[in-house]
């Protein structure tokens, strides 16, 4: 789950982002993204930096290029 967003993912993808899931509210999906594990998961895993480019929706139905450090 979500446990904190800064200002720009909440105006993105609106304030109640917080405590559900990623996959929901970043991908409208019901289930883990593929690959799986995601990199966020890896970097909750084994401590370290991940850094990846993806495409999320936004709450719009807009498509976003984004860039994540976990």
């Amino acid at each position: 789950n979500i446990i904190w967003a800064n200002d720009v993912a909440r105006e993105i993808y609106g304030e109640d982002i917080v405590d559900r899931k990623c996959y929901e509210v970043y991908h409208q999906k019901n289930k883990p993204c593929e690959p799986y594990p995601c990199p966020t998961l890896q970097a909750f895993q084994d401590g370290k930096v991940h850094q990846y480019e993806t495409q999320v929706t936004d709450k719009e139905g807009n498509c976003r290029h984004i860039d994540c450090i976990a």
